[in-house]
Formats: structure tokens, sequence, C-alpha cells
């Protein structure tokens, strides 16, 4: 795959993270600004934790479960 594409596919994946976070926990609710901003922080962290490379050993798993 080219740099480009794979770009793509980790930006696709992390918007469809983040989306999937938020519905779980925000659910129906309004948010003021201040906390939809504690929210997103919170986010961002979780995915800067999360590993982008395959833990265990096998060559057949991709990231895909990692990332979604």
């Amino acid at each position: 795959l080219s740099l480009l594409t794979q770009l793509r596919w980790y930006m696709k994946a992390a918007v469809s993270s983040m989306k999937h976070y938020l519905r779980r926990v925000m659910g129906n609710s309004i948010l003021i600004h201040e906390e939809m901003t504690i929210i997103l922080y919170q986010n961002v962290q979780v995915l800067k934790n999360r590993s982008l490379t395959d833990l265990s050993g096998k060559p057949d798993e991709t990231v895909v479960h990692l990332l979604t």
C-alpha cells in the first residue's frame, strides 16, 4: 500500500473510533462546550494509548480490531 493510502486508512479508523466513543459516552445528551471539550480530550488520550501494531505476533491478524 502507498503511504497516502495508509494515512487515509488510519484517518478513517480514527474518525470511526471517535464517533463510536462519542455515541457510547453521550448517547442523546446535549452538552455545553466545556463538557464536550473534556470528553474529546479524554477520547484523544484513550486513542493515543492504543497500540497500532499487532500484539499477538500472528501475521494473519490486522490492526483493524485495535482501531475500531
